[in-house]
């Protein structure tokens, strides 16, 4: 995938018990990483993904009833929605997509749901690998063409 690393992150949510799990609880990705969160539910009844963005008091819906509203399908992209596996992606992230990722299942005043916290951090290695490479190459360190290094 062209050097952009790819995280996942699990969420199990059990409705009939009412338990909902995550793993891992947080998470760090760096700019232009793809970002995926797993949501399991037995129930297989259809979920909705929402965020909130790092000091906000708010969550937005971007998944609803299991699929990905008008507007959000560039950033986000989900799959297999039929098999109570909900896989959710956030493509390209940037430091605003930090905060919390809510994957909520039911409906009424007593929905299952569990919270993934999501940390995005400056460049990604693959954008500092390639600006050092360019830096090496730019003195000669690369090919060879400095002298007394």
């Amino acid at each position: 995938m062209s050097g952009v690393s790819h995280y996942t992150l699990c969420i199990n949510a059990i409705g009939v018990l009412g338990v909902v799990t995550v793993k891992p609880v947080n998470v760090t990705a760096y700019v232009g990483d793809d970002v995926t969160m797993s949501c399991n539910t037995t129930a297989h009844r259809a979920v909705d993904w929402r965020r909130k963005p790092l000091l906000a008091n708010w969550f937005e819906i971007f998944c609803f009833r299991g699929h990905i509203k008008v507007g959000y399908e560039d950033k986000f992209s989900i799959m297999n929605p039929r098999t109570g596996v909900y896989v959710v992606t956030v493509k390209n992230v940037q430091r605003n997509d930090s905060g919390e990722y809510r994957c909520i299942e039911g409906v009424g005043d007593d929905p299952d749901y569990d919270t993934v916290v999501l940390t995005v951090r400056g460049n990604s290695s693959y954008f500092v690998l390639r600006m050092c490479l360019q830096c090496f190459d730019a003195v000669g360190w690369a090919t060879g063409r400095a002298s007394g290094l």
